[in-house]
């Protein structure tokens, strides 16, 4: 995609000069045919110090006169709602109206104006990515910026869900943050939904979904649908993360009980021959194991290689937690020799 050519020419003109074809130049959904939501239906006059400049483009190959409006619909309805004469503008030297619809459409971004749906429809639309805004000078840490530029890697379908409110918008933001194949995504947005996840949940359950892999289908499968039938380890990963942390838990909980004075000191009253400084460092191991794990893990390397080798143990005879206290202390070895 070429660069933009911005604006450059400034002027104040008849407001009923200026035309609407918000088809043609509104980048936001769901709007009225004037371009217009009610966002300043309750303005009740033309305050010229915060109306700033709108952005219009000309049509040269147009032969009716007025420039149309690519940056203050709102605005402009305003205007003319109030029977204001003249407006401030700006002349966009885009050469065809798809490139001045875009840069009014960064203009709106930059602004944090319109919704992370409306920027990554964009973004989706013109392949525009991280190093295209940072070219254009548009800000990536806004919000909305950030949030569209994680939409933008859902498949279709999730993408749609999320568009019409089916699929929670933080929580596709985060499916689509992991980048993963279709596939794995659309198993995290099966997960979340059922389960009622968080953003926060989702977001974690991305970062593990980077590491899954994918497991085709080819039995009894016509020509072209292969991808259809995909399934992954995505489910058994979870499983087995969580099965880990839940054994970490219970280890610092027990260990907790032998490793403090009042703890101790019940468990001696029992018969118990207590190790009250030897059980404070188990613990100290077990909280740093279970502290530097959820990092760890979700690089490549022994720890997620192992992971994933137990995921592909589990059954339904032989379920992850089963599976984990049979591999325990390879588990405690693998994360030690990281931690180092």
């Amino acid at each position: 995609m070429q660069r933009l050519q911005w604006f450059m020419e400034l002027a104040l003109i008849p407001a009923t000069s200026i035309r609407v074809d918000a088809q043609r130049f509104q980048f936001k959904l769901h709007t009225s045919r004037a371009g217009t939501t009610p966002v300043l239906q309750d303005a009740a006059r033309w305050n010229p110090d915060l109306a700033g400049v709108l952005t219009v483009w000309r049509d040269l190959s147009d032969p009716s006169p007025g420039p149309f409006v690519v940056n203050g619909h709102h605005r402009l309805a305003l205007a003319l709602r109030c029977g204001v004469e003249l407006v401030a503008v700006r002349f966009l030297s885009a050469a065809t109206a798809i490139e001045a619809r875009t840069i009014g459409a960064l203009q709106n971004i930059a602004e944090e104006r319109g919704t992370a749906i409306d920027a990554a429809k964009l973004f989706r639309d013109t392949a525009m990515g991280p190093g295209e805004l940072a070219a254009y000078g548009v800000p990536r840490d806004g919000r909305t910026t950030r949030t569209a530029l994680e939409l933008v890697h859902l498949p279709p379908d999730l993408f749609q869900a999320a568009a019409i409110g089916k699929l929670p918008l933080d929580v596709a933001a985060a499916i689509g943050s992991s980048q993963a194949p279709a596939t794995i995504q659309r198993q995290l947005a099966q997960l979340a939904l059922r389960n009622d996840w968080t953003a926060a949940k989702a977001r974690e359950a991305a970062e593990i979904a980077r590491l899954a892999h994918l497991r085709p289908f080819t039995e009894n499968c016509l020509p072209g649908c292969e991808d259809l039938l995909e399934s992954s380890d995505l489910e058994p990963m979870l499983e087995i993360r969580a099965a880990i942390r839940a054994r970490l838990r219970s280890e610092i909980r027990d260990l907790s009980a032998a490793a403090f004075p009042k703890g101790a000191s019940v468990l001696a009253a029992a018969g118990n021959v207590i190790d009250t400084e030897g059980s404070r460092q188990a613990r100290a191991q077990v909280q740093t194991s279970a502290a530097y794990f959820g990092e760890l893990v979700n690089h490549p390397g022994p720890l997620a290689d192992l992971v994933g080798l137990l995921a592909g143990e589990i059954t339904p005879k032989r379920p992850a937690n089963v599976i984990v206290n049979e591999n325990l202390e390879l588990l405690r070895e693998s994360i030690a020799a990281l931690i180092g």
